[in-house]
This record gives C-alpha cells, sequence and structure tokens, in this order.
C-alpha cells in the first residue's frame, strides 16, 4: 500500500463537503461494517474464474490508516490541522469499491405516473382545462378547474418524491408546460395547496418555491423512527444518514427534520443531541 495515502489523494479528485470528524467517523463505521459483510460474501461464494473479488486487506489498511488519523487528531483544536477533504475523498473512494452499484433500472418520468392516475391530461376532450376559465365571470368553473390542478400538482409532488417544489422549474415540466398563462396559472394552483393548508410558501413575498405535504411531519415521524429501530441505529443519528438512508424521507428540508426530532422527543420515542458544532441529532430510545 502507498505510504500515507489519506495525505496523498490527488486534488482533481477531492470531493467538496460540509462534514465534522464525528460525521466522518460514523461513515468509517460504515464502511468497516460493509467490509466485514463483504468479505463474509466472497467467503460463500463458488470459486469461479468469472466472479470478481475485492482486494479486502486492501480496504481493511486504508480503513484502519483512516481510523488511526481521526484518533489522533479528533481532539485538536485547530480544524486546520486537519484535512477534512482528503480523508471524505478517501472515504468516497472506498465506498465505490465495497458498495455494488445498483442495476440500472429505467424509471418512468414523473409526467408518466402522473397519466397514469389522471388519465384526461392527453386526451383531446380535455384540452379546454389547459386554459383557466375566467375566475370573475365564471367563478363556479374556475373552482373546478382550480381544484382538478391542485390534485394534478399535488399527485406531481408525491409521485416525484419532491418535498419543495419551484414554480419556475414547473413552468417547463409536463403538463404545466402546456398551461396557458403559465407563470399566472401555475402560481394560482400552488395558492390553492396553500389554502388546502397542504402547502407553505417558502418565502411569502417571492413565491417561487412551495413546501408540499404529501404526508405529514406525524407520518414521516413514524417512518424516521421505524427506519432507525430496524437498521439498528442507536448512536445518534447523524443528517448525512437520512440523506444517504434511500429512503423517501430522506431530502427532507432540514427545518422539517429538526421539527420531526422535537416531535419524536415530546412522544419520549428519544432525546435530542447537539453535536460541538451545532448540528442537531437525534438518539432514539431503547426501552420504547
Amino acid at each position: 500500500m502507498e505510504k500515507q495515502r489519506v495525505k496523498e489523494v490527488k486534488a482533481e479528485a477531492k470531493v467538496e463537503i460540509d462534514k465534522s470528524i464525528e460525521e466522518l467517523r460514523k461513515e468509517l463505521e460504515i464502511l468497516k461494517k460493509r467490509k466485514a459483510e463483504q468479505l463474509k460474501q466472497q467467503k460463500e461464494k463458488v470459486e469461479e474464474e468469472s466472479v470478481e473479488t475485492i482486494d479486502l486487506d486492501n480496504i481493511e489498511e486504508r480503513l484502519d490508516e483512516i481510523e488511526d488519523f481521526l484518533d489522533e487528531n479528533i481532539k485538536s483544536t485547530e480544524s486546520e490541522e486537519i484535512n477534512l477533504t482528503d480523508i471524505a475523498t478517501e472515504l468516497e473512494s472506498i465506498k465505490t469499491q465495497i458498495i455494488p452499484k445498483p442495476e440500472v433500472v429505467i424509471e418512468e418520468t414523473p409526467y408518466e405516473k402522473l397519466l397514469k392516475e389522471h388519465t384526461w391530461l392527453e386526451e383531446a376532450r380535455y384540452e379546454y382545462m389547459y386554459s383557466a376559465p375566467t375566475k370573475k365571470k365564471n367563478a363556479k368553473d374556475y373552482e373546478s378547474w382550480i381544484d382538478e390542478w391542485s390534485k394534478i400538482i399535488y399527485d406531481y409532488a408525491r409521485l416525484s418524491v419532491l418535498h419543495v417544489l419551484y414554480l419556475r422549474k414547473l413552468n417547463a415540466e409536463k403538463p404545466f408546460s402546456k398551461l396557458e398563462n403559465r407563470d399566472g396559472a401555475i402560481a394560482a394552483i400552488a395558492q390553492k395547496l396553500v389554502e388546502q393548508n397542504i402547502g407553505v410558501w417558502l418565502n411569502k413575498k417571492t413565491k417561487e418555491a412551495i413546501r408540499v405535504y404529501w404526508k405529514t411531519l406525524d407520518e414521516w415521524a413514524d417512518e424516521i423512527f421505524d427506519w432507525a429501530k430496524k437498521t439498528n441505529k442507536y448512536d445518534p443519528i447523524l443528517t448525512f444518514e437520512i440523506r444517504e438512508s434511500g429512503e423517501m424521507f430522506a431530502e427532507l428540508p432540514k427545518r422539517d427534520l429538526t421539527r420531526i426530532f422535537k416531535q419524536l422527543e415530546k412522544e419520549d420515542k428519544g432525546e435530542i443531541i447537539k453535536t460541538d458544532t451545532g448540528e442537531i441529532t437525534f438518539k432514539i430510545s431503547l426501552d420504547y
């Protein structure tokens, strides 16, 4: 193995990070467990020339070197002395070697998913739905129109697994790109979600983006708690673990995660713990 590999990672391979030593140690622990799983799997495989194996001895040596480096510097008060970017880059490199890439699956586009639930979007007889009725002259028709489109935008967020919708981006996405007077129409539809208490403007003045609650925070709290119990996450849960969970709650806004942690704490399902860097983490209760 090359000497001092951690300190000699090539500059062009570095990754942009915003992680503390505590988070990096957590990632290190995850990768060491994954390495152990890979070792067990390779021993169980039938020896075939076509079977590609991983150099786990080299992986283990690199992980041990990172662990030693973090142990030596964990108590340092001068962050400049610790090159966390190199550490994160090396961990990312190891991750790509021991965590298999998922098979390429051609997924349906959000619009294709939407069509299955709202077939009228491409039916010629409903072309008139892409033009909003006059609100003052045809109040009843307008309310019917905007109610239907509020379902469309709600389902679009749900089927796309998007928690925040940016109105300017929707402008270019089907089916909203077919609307007449798109800017005004999309803004009016988004406002309808706010009135229905299933949407909140991120900025009431600019109204450029809306948070869509296609699941309540209580529902997300239950899912995060169940996920933590199922995956045995009894150490304080860091934000990056939720981001890398692969679950539908992975991209929840940080503000919502904080509210969810507070809700779980209120239900005595665990406690909120702040790290030295001020990050809010959550430690689930072993007794719940």
